[in-house]
């Protein structure tokens, strides 16, 4: 059964009314699902009805999957291997998957750089659960 992301959506216009969301094509999933085998389609469609870019200050969804070597210096980037990105607090903790254990949803703290694991299932629990402290 496909999400309806239309409550999520409603409610990140109303805490981030200038947010400028831009969803990707079929092409451009296709592509990610090309390179990254086994991403979870609830990303996939996350990205098509939802979307990425700035959430105010809050928040920065990427245009796409990144690895720890685009963001971490070479040494951390090793030890992070297997984590694929989609986000940061635009403050230097970052968000994303750990390929290795299910795909399961991470976030790795700036201030450790470890891995913390995030009771979130889907991109669009994560974010709402976030919207909960955006809004206050």
């Amino acid at each position: 059964m496909a999400e309806d992301f239309a409550p999520l959506l409603t409610r990140l216009r109303r805490v981030f009314p200038h947010a400028q969301l831009e969803t990707l094509s079929d092409s451009q999933l296709a592509a990610i699902r090309e390179q990254h085998r086994g991403v979870p389609e609830h990303y996939l469609a996350f990205m098509r009805e939802v979307g990425w870019g700035s959430l105010g200050d809050s928040f920065m969804l990427y245009g796409g999957l990144v690895g720890p070597e685009e963001i971490f210096d070479p040494e951390t980037a090793a030890e992070l291997g297997g984590l694929l990105l989609f986000g940061d607090d635009l403050s230097g903790d970052v968000v994303g998957f750990d390929s290795r254990d299910g795909w399961r949803i991470v976030e790795v703290w700036h201030a450790s750089l470890r891995v913390h694991p995030i009771a979130a299932r889907t991109i669009s629990e994560f974010i709402t659960q976030q919207l909960a402290g955006w809004e206050g």
